[in-house]
């Protein structure tokens, strides 16, 4: 005997991006940060997205933001609220590529 369950659970207070702004390559998961108007490449852990019918989202638990820099080692932090994150065609940038700010929305 087997049973398919579904269980519904609120997830409040969380970071979430959407899934256009998360990227996978190999086994880490990333987003970019826009810094100096400059793509930058950030390493993200990643926990709860939602099913197949409203995948729109994806929760952010940390980023490591001084991932890529010369002699850093890996610094997994909270997010501060303050980072401009990429939201959408972020599978076309590369790290460094030039970006502008159109519109920011908390």
């Amino acid at each position: 005997m087997f049973v398919n369950a579904t269980i519904v659970a609120e997830h409040r207070k969380v970071w979430a991006l959407p899934t256009q702004a998360v990227l996978t390559q190999g086994e880490q998961t990333f987003c970019y940060r826009v810094e100096d108007g400059k793509a930058v490449r950030t390493p993200i852990q990643v926990g709860l997205q939602g099913n197949e019918k409203d995948n729109e989202l994806i929760e952010v638990l940390r980023i490591n933001k001084q991932s890529g820099k010369a002699g850093s080692t890996a610094a997994w932090q909270d997010w501060s609220g303050e980072e401009v994150i990429v939201a959408t065609e972020a599978s076309s940038l590369t790290e460094g590529q030039s970006v502008s700010v159109s519109a920011q929305t908390k």
